[in-house]
């Protein structure tokens, strides 16, 4: 497993999220497969958005699946984003970024969420990567 967290300044917890990223790993993907994991602001989000979707907005999370193997792809979160939702949800900011990278985790293994069959796949392997990672 090789999984890469840059921070940048913000302060996580990475042993969450590499308990996640080891949970993924064991059930869904090859041991030597690579991602990365990168924190960014508003700004930096809103043009990842802006250039790849072309939808002008800020987003809290996005996945780029990179079919360059074993190098799996990138997962972006917006920390202040999911610092907002943490504080509208009264949960944890941790608790927030770790469903985040989950959920980023469930895109580049190749769900979506676009009906609602997809919708029900996707959340169930995001289950399954969370209940693995409890183990």
């Amino acid at each position: 497993m090789n999984f890469e967290i840059f921070t940048k300044n913000y302060v996580v917890d990475k042993s969450r999220l590499k308990e996640a990223a080891k949970a993924a790993f064991s059930k869904y993907l090859a041991k030597e497969s690579q991602i990365e994991l990168v924190f960014v602001d508003e700004i930096e989000i809103r043009e990842l958005n802006l250039k790849y979707r072309k939808i002008d907005s800020i987003t809290d999370v996005l996945s780029f699946k990179i079919e360059n193997k074993p190098f799996i792809g990138q997962i972006f979160i917006c920390y202040n984003r999911a610092e907002e939702q943490a504080k509208q949800s009264n949960i944890d900011v941790n608790d927030e970024i770790q469903s985040l990278f989950i959920h980023g985790l469930a895109h580049l293994l190749g769900h979506d969420h676009e009906n609602e069959k997809d919708l029900k796949k996707m959340t169930e392997v995001e289950t399954i990567i969370k209940k693995g990672e409890n183990d």
